[in-house]
């Protein structure tokens, strides 16, 4: 998975998590990608600075328990969180035949 910091025509900045660069491309162009704060589909990746590990933050990963799963009855996470429920769906769906095809 590789998490992209985003940004629409109307500089709201949010991230999302995809696959790859081509399931970015792939939504993007698909028009599946929508702005949580205004809704805009014209959405494109923002400039970021590169998540590198130190010798410091390399150990502290030593030590990290894993997550506990989440409860079923959340509201969902990641990229769908807090869409209009239209583009929440068609994205939601997108991510369902992404998976299903990476099997």
């Amino acid at each position: 998975m590789i998490k992209y910091q985003l940004i629409c025509d109307d500089a709201h900045e949010f991230e999302g998590w995809f696959g790859d660069s081509a399931a970015f491309e792939a939504q993007s162009n698909s028009g599946l990608l929508a702005c949580p704060t205004c809704g805009s589909e014209n959405v494109r990746r923002a400039l970021m600075a590169p998540n590198l590990a130190s010798p410091k933050t390399r150990a502290g990963h030593d030590d990290k328990k894993p997550v506990p799963a989440a409860d079923s009855a959340a509201p969902p996470a990641g990229p769908v969180a807090g869409l209009p429920p239209a583009t929440a769906r068609k994205m939601q769906t997108a991510l369902q035949t992404q998976e299903e095809m990476s099997f």
